[in-house]
């Protein structure tokens, strides 16, 4: 017996379709089970009189709330962060869902998401949650269109809130952060060593494995793979510095997770998932040992902030640190006290006379001009500093 040429299936609130013909499935999705069977048997008739389905739109469609339970069932099954997935689950049933929940996805316009920002900001909701809102309605939205919903989103075009930032990136210098360590003992000491020496993220703190590291080229790889995407959605390579490769080395292992109590499986997806025991824990108990908030995101920003002052290019801060966007590396800028002296130095050219000669030199300070007579004229080196990224840069000045 042959194999039917269709399927009809309960997606949360709604019912979807799937036609197979000719090795390609057409999938279409309803708000009753009776639209869908009403529709499957149309498209058999004109299989049987045409030899083709008709490409029309259901004249109805799930209502949005509907849309937002199949979204969320498909990126759990492509493997979204647990914390992905609660937070658009919360915001959806909190904001969204009450206000256009009812409404049939293909109804929905762009001015029902600004009437829905408008009631938030009168109930005093502040503009950063008001953007997450968008970019929750937008994704949902986007969802829809991909999966045949409506013709396209409503909310592409949809700006979001000028919002302040929510806090100024708070960071340590190198006293300080000699300061703090020498007061950790044990993995505390190796958790806060390790987020200062790396700039890795919580996740990938909580992630990070001897697997990572190569002792043998002195680098910590952060890996991309299906079962561990970092938020930059790249691989990156750290250098490994030598107080961190010693405290790893203590460790006397080269396999297992760092700081995790053990890696365990996730039942939900089968996927190899590593956690701290209690990270908020964790992080409580150093905050109480040292007596200030320390973040472990603040050593993150501390990381790139020391990159910076020591003369490490823009470019390379942003490749170790992981960041999509040169732009997110440069909120670092004001971080390095001196990076304006640095700029400055480089444009000296202009107190030298008429013409400037290009050189390369090998560190700071004056360098003797090739004849050995400082009467010539003077080169000038700055200090490695951010932009450009070459270091040894040198500019040359003479009169003849």
């Amino acid at each position: 017996m042959s194999k039917q040429p269709y399927r009809i299936r309960q997606r949360g609130k709604a019912w979807q379709t799937d036609f197979f013909v000719g090795g390609k499935r057409i999938r279409r999705t309803f708000a009753s089970k009776e639209d869908a069977e009403s529709w499957v048997t149309t498209q058999k008739s004109d299989f049987i009189r045409y030899g083709e389905i008709k490409a029309v739109r259901p004249k109805t469609s799930p209502t949005l709330e509907a849309i937002s339970a199949m979204m969320l069932d498909d990126l759990e099954r492509a493997g979204r962060s647990p914390r992905t997935l609660q937070d658009y689950a919360e915001r959806l049933a909190k904001h969204v869902i009450p206000v256009l929940g009812p409404l049939p996805v293909h109804e929905i316009k762009k001015s029902h998401v600004i009437e829905l920002l408008a009631k938030m900001h009168t109930a005093g909701n502040s503009p950063h949650e008001r953007n997450r809102i968008i970019i929750v309605v937008k994704r949902t939205l986007q969802w829809a269109a991909e999966h045949d919903h409506i013709e396209a989103n409503p909310a592409s075009t949809l700006k979001r809130v000028n919002a302040p930032p929510t806090r100024e990136p708070v960071y340590y210098d190198e006293d300080q952060q000699d300061e703090i360590l020498a007061q950790l003992r044990g993995k505390h000491h190796g958790l806060i060593l390790t987020a200062f020496r790396t700039g890795m993220r919580r996740r990938e703190l909580m992630s990070f494995g001897m697997e990572w590291v190569d002792f043998e080229r002195d680098l910590i790889h952060v890996p991309y793979t299906v079962d561990f995407k970092p938020k930059g959605k790249r691989r990156r390579s750290i250098p490994l510095a030598p107080d961190l490769r010693e405290w790893l080395v203590s460790l006397g292992r080269s396999s297992g997770p760092v700081f995790a109590s053990r890696p365990r499986k996730d039942v939900t997806d089968g996927k190899l998932l590593r956690y701290f025991k209690n990270p908020h824990k964790m992080v409580a108990q150093i905050q109480e040992k040292l007596g200030i908030p320390l973040r472990l995101h603040d050593c993150r920003h501390s990381f790139a902030s020391t990159m910076l002052a020591r003369g490490v290019p823009l470019e390379q801060v942003q490749a170790v640190m992981g960041h999509r966007h040169l732009t997110t590396t440069q909120i670092y800028l004001h971080l390095k006290p001196d990076y304006l002296e640095d700029v400055r130095a480089a444009l000296m050219w202009h107190k030298c006379g008429t013409r400037a000669e290009v050189g390369v030199s090998s560190g700071g300070g004056k360098r003797r001009p090739e004849n050995g007579s400082e009467s010539e004229g003077e080169v000038l080196v700055p200090q490695p500093g951010i932009e450009p990224g070459t270091h040894g840069f040198s500019v040359r000045c003479s009169t003849d």
